[in-house]
């Protein structure tokens, strides 16, 4: 599905310009929003601003329009946010701080990963002990610093069929999702949909679901 979560107006006193006359979150956006993770309630009401489901406007104050490809999409499938009210909320799958990123700067050379890593490897390696190779919400959705770029605090504006600016988007979401064929002889029911924190693969939380199919 791909898509990300609306930068929703409640966010414009959270936002700044930069140099370069890009827009970026503030620490305070950045607080509103890790409070809002930390939460399974709120959580929950975070996700509604994702792109397949949000009403209202963004934080240029433009009301945002789902896209065609979207409204055909939940026409013809039973959507895993369809399921919010009934399931867990999975913490984000997008963007994460990169684990070569995070063993770099602890070890002080720069590292790069080819492969997917285990949290069991890695333990194996001495390098993380207990049961997450994960940082705390904030270092993970918006530490990664690059270049003298923060990669994940970028508010961008998407690009509107007319090539006029779009709505503005955070770097944050639930890109994968679940769905459900409407029209299946084999009625069909989401039991959870989760984030992998064990499997490291650069800036995205691999999905795992559960789906109850009758026959």
């Amino acid at each position: 599905l791909n898509n990300r979560l609306v930068a929703f107006e409640d966010l414009k006193a959270h936002i700044c310009e930069t140099r370069t006359g890009e827009l970026q979150l503030t620490d305070s956006g950045v607080r509103m929003l890790v409070e809002m993770i930390s939460d399974p309630t709120s959580r929950r009401q975070l996700l509604q601003k994702d792109a397949l489901v949000f009403q209202g406007r963004d934080v240029t104050g433009r009301d945002f329009m789902i896209a065609r490809g979207d409204v055909l999409m939940s026409r013809i499938f039973k959507l895993h946010i369809e399921e919010a009210d009934h399931i867990q909320i999975p913490l984000p799958f997008y963007k994460h701080t990169p684990l070569e990123l995070l063993m770099s700067e602890k070890l002080g050379v720069r590292l790069r990963l080819e492969d997917v890593a285990l949290a069991q490897q890695l333990r194996k390696a001495n390098y993380i002990r207990g049961s997450t190779l994960l940082p705390d919400l904030r270092e993970r959705y918006f530490g990664w610093r690059q270049a003298g770029k923060d990669m994940q605090l970028g508010v961008k504006p998407d690009v509107a069929e007319d090539g006029s600016p779009g709505s503005t988007y955070l770097q944050l979401g639930w890109l994968d999702g679940v769905a459900l064929y409407k029209g299946s002889s084999a009625p069909a029911e989401l039991l959870a949909w989760e984030t992998e924190d064990q499997i490291a693969a650069f800036d995205h939380l691999p999905l795992r679901a559960c789906v109850n199919v009758c026959f």
